[in-house]
Formats: C-alpha cells, structure tokens, sequence
C-alpha cells in the first residue's frame, strides 16, 4: 500500500493464466484439403491387398447394416421421444408432421369424423345452458382468471369467425 501513496504503483504478482501456455497453440495445417472425390482412390491405395476399411463408422453389426426397417425404428423413436419431452431435436427435423386431413379421410368408417369427435369430447360443439353458466361463473374476471384463457382457446372469438367459415 505504501508503493500507492508514494510513486502511484502497484506490485503485483503475475498468475498462472497471465501468460499463454505454448501447449495450447494450435499448429498450422501445411498440407492441402482432399477432395471428397478423390478420397476413394487414397483409401484404395492404402488398403491394396488388403480388406478396405470402414470410412464412416457405424455401430451396428455387419447382418444389420442392410436393415430395412432400420429407418423405420428410427423415425419411431424420434416420434415417440418428441411425444414425451418437450422441446425440438435436431433429428426431428428429417421427419413431415402428420397429415391431419388424411386421418379424417382414412377413417371414414367411423360415424363421425375425428376432429368432430375431439370437438365433442372436449365439450365445444354442444353445450348445454348449465355448462354455458358454469363456464360463464369460472371465468369471471377474464384476463385475470386462468380459467378463462383456457375457455376461449377452445372457442372461436367473434373476430376470428370470419375467417374460419
């Protein structure tokens, strides 16, 4: 502290991280990139005679690389795990979303479509005067109860109508 108030100075010691530690520097590359089109004729050479070598590795057993329904277990599982964690993976993004439309269409055998059947079980089609009352009583207060944001995603607003018909 004396060295401060005299000649405005601190001695102060150097630390471990101060100075760059020359194992961490990376060498310069001094050879050229390979073409992807010519990576098998270098393979070639260096395996004459010899069985070639894997260039991408891949996990499974040599009897189950030609799988056809490897792709299919795959999609299925990245279905299935999107189904129970929220959330995206980047795999996920390979896969179309569902065709909605074409479900309607597959079960036409049903006595209604699917989408009314959701509708009727979640109770927005049809209600009765007691239901209307009852919703109209949980959702006092609108912007301040949560009940009634659930309530109106399921129900067309007055200004959306229009574009749904």
């Amino acid at each position: 502290m004396q060295d401060l108030t005299v000649n405005g100075t601190i001695k102060v010691k150097l630390s471990c991280t101060q100075k760059l530690q020359s194992f961490h520097k990376t060498k310069q590359f001094l050879g050229s990139p390979v073409k992807a089109g010519n990576l098998h004729n270098i393979i070639n050479a260096k395996t004459s005679g010899t069985i070639p070598q894997k260039i991408i590795f891949d996990p499974r057993p040599q009897t189950k690389l030609t799988s056809n329904s490897y792709n299919a277990f795959v999609r299925n599982v990245t279905i299935s795990y999107k189904s129970y964690h929220p959330g995206s993976i980047p795999i996920a993004q390979l896969y179309p979303p569902a065709d909605v439309y074409a479900l309607e269409d597959d079960h036409d055998y049903q006595m209604k479509f699917l989408s009314e059947q959701f509708l009727d079980t979640i109770g927005v089609t049809a209600i009765t005067a007691e239901q209307a009352l009852d919703i109209q009583m949980k959702t006092c207060g609108q912007t301040s109860n949560p009940a009634w944001f659930v309530e109106r995603c399921v129900r067309i607003q007055c200004f959306k109508f229009q574009t749904h018909l």
